[in-house]
């Protein structure tokens, strides 16, 4: 009996099998060919519109699936993200280009996948960001009563209106100053100042990415930025703000916390060095900003050597400029009676910091608008009226170079101070205002210190009245 009933058990299962054969579906694997997708350059912002050539040899399009994904290559330590980032869905391409501008290419990967089988067919390509924004001369000027930057390219031609263009609404407030510091982590950081705000933008993109109100960690009661710099090792950025300095450290963008402590008021400048210093311009006298990142306390200069240059616990008058020389941090001062006195600071010597001072013996110094000193050469330029001097340090006087069109004032004057340039310490850019309009000139300079050519080498008009040049290498 338990024989009849296995055979009947197998029967039954050899039927089921045999009945199962026609339930699948089998589905013919397509043939996916997509056309060859090129390398690409393209500018930070552009549209970029990629309508690729695919086949298909059985059916339609409208049984494939397309995604388009994107991620950075490096060639650092950097981390990168663990997966491509899916940037479209569609067949064609249809993206604005946002993303970092970076040394090293973007990967971007079109994904072709059969419906039917989840079989898929990949191409990619190598898409390289760069920007238009990234070096050439920075010119902050005010149209109409609006700040906004532009840039003269390496090229020579010029974009206007940069902050209004990438960001979509121009600056609030007056513009009053350009910064370009290099922090520790190898990138420069780009900040925009204003009579009542701080604007870091990204470098070379130049969007938006905090305002004064999220560099603190407590605001201050009034935000008037007058300096920002930043320390030799590149691991503290200092802010001069309403005679008070306050330190944020560059790692991960810190904030500024609350001032230094101590009586002073900070002029508009810091020299920097092993030690970065101030002017206090109450006492009459220069001061420390501490070196360690848990003091508070701004510090005097102490264990002074005797028969210093000077005294720098005793110096008096009005802090004109400050710009470090190709030895020491020059300060020129005006004094109680109108006189110009300068002053060479070695800010990487504790005990011996008072390094050198002489009267100016030039009184065209006196009306000086605008300075920039050479970072080679014991010689600084400065502009009164509507000239271009050069002031001999070691022989102490001056000699005019230009002079610019009658009734123009110079507010700025900036030496190319870039090592990686052959003009490196060779090449003055000078903003020149007329009424409300400004125009920036470029003048070559001899290995003398003088003119090459006695003239300007290039000029470019259209700007609004100019505030501040800076030079920028991405």
């Amino acid at each position: 009996m338990k024989r009849y009933i296995i055979l009947s058990l197998l029967l039954s299962g050899l039927a089921s099998c045999y009945k199962d054969k026609g339930n699948y579906t089998y589905h013919p694997l397509k043939q996916i060919t997509i056309d060859s997708l090129v390398n690409l350059k393209r500018f930070y912002m552009d549209s970029l519109v990629i309508n690729p050539g695919v086949a298909v040899d059985k059916g339609t399009e409208s049984e494939l699936d397309f995604q388009w994904s994107m991620f950075p290559t490096t060639q650092s330590m950097e981390a990168l993200p663990a997966q491509p980032e899916i940037i479209s869905r569609s067949k064609v391409l249809r993206i604005r280009l946002e993303k970092a501008v970076r040394q090293y290419p973007y990967v971007v990967i079109l994904r072709v996948t059969d419906k039917a089988t989840g079989v898929s067919t990949y191409r990619r390509f190598e898409l390289m960001i760069s920007s238009p924004f990234a070096s050439g001369w920075l010119v902050l000027s005010d149209r109409n009563n609006i700040s906004d930057v532009d840039i003269i390219t390496r090229e020579d031609s010029v974009i206007s209106r940069i902050y209004e263009l990438v960001n979509g609404t121009a600056i609030k407030g007056k513009g009053t100053r350009l910064r370009l510091l290099g922090a520790y982590s190898g990138a420069d950081e780009l900040f925009i100042q204003t009579e009542d705000n701080l604007l870091q933008v990204r470098n070379p993109e130049f969007n938006l990415l905090q305002d004064a109100t999220a560099m603190f960690y407590t605001k201050p009661d009034r935000v008037s930025p007058q300096y920002l710099a930043i320390n030799d090792y590149g691991t503290q950025r200092y802010l001069v703000n309403s005679g008070k300095v306050f330190g944020a450290s560059t790692l991960n963008n810190g904030k500024y916390g609350l001032p230094y402590i101590g009586d002073y008021e900070a002029a508009p400048f810091i020299a920097g060095g092993s030690y970065s210093a101030v002017y206090d311009k109450k006492n009459g006298r220069f001061l420390k900003i501490p070196v360690l990142s848990n003091s508070v306390t701004m510090e005097a200069f102490t264990e002074l050597k005797p028969d210093p240059a000077f005294d720098v616990n005793n110096v008096k008058g009005d802090l004109m400029y400050m710009e470090q020389g190709p030895d020491l941090s020059y300060h020129f001062f005006r004094e109680a009676g109108g006189n110009i006195r300068l002053y060479g600071l070695n800010t990487y010597s504790n005990d011996a910091p008072g390094a050198f001072t002489q009267q100016v013996a030039a009184t065209e110094l006196k009306q000086a608008t605008a300075f920039a000193i050479s970072g080679t050469l014991p010689l600084t330029y400065f502009a009164a009226g509507n000239s271009l001097y050069l002031y001999d340090i070691g022989a102490n006087q001056a000699r005019k170079l230009y002079d610019f069109p009658a009734g123009s004032t110079v507010p700025v004057i900036r030496m190319l101070k870039d090592w990686n340039s052959d003009d490196d310490n060779s090449f003055l850019a000078v903003g020149v205002n007329s009424g409300s309009n400004g125009t920036v000139y470029y003048f070559k300079l001899a290995g003398t210190g003088e003119l090459a050519g006695n003239t300007y080498k290039k000029q470019f008009n259209g700007f609004g009245r100019i505030a501040d040049i800076i030079y920028k290498n991405k």
